[in-house]
């Protein structure tokens, strides 16, 4: 008796994963065929090409490359006489 009910037992657990894993694979299937939500339609990648054509507008006004005057002793007195003055 006891090994008729340890074997029903076993069974019947089989039985309950097997019905628990069929269950499981039914309710994904539903899932991804009628889930609405797809994060790749939400997922921001980066900016934009307005946010580009915008910031890089500013960013070629301010990147201006003006070279710089050599030292000179003249102009190391211009200087001078200039920061007195204001």
């Amino acid at each position: 008796m006891i090994r008729a009910t340890r074997f029903r037992n076993r069974a019947a657990r089989r039985q309950a994963r097997l019905a628990a894993d069929i269950g499981e694979l039914l309710h994904d299937v539903v899932k991804a065929l009628l889930d609405p939500y797809r994060p790749e339609r939400y997922y921001m990648r980066g900016p934009g090409p307005r946010w580009r054509a915008k910031h890089d507008r500013a960013q070629r006004v301010d990147a201006v490359a003006v070279p710089a005057p050599l030292p000179r002793a003249s102009n190391a007195v211009a200087v001078a006489v200039l920061i007195r003055g204001s």
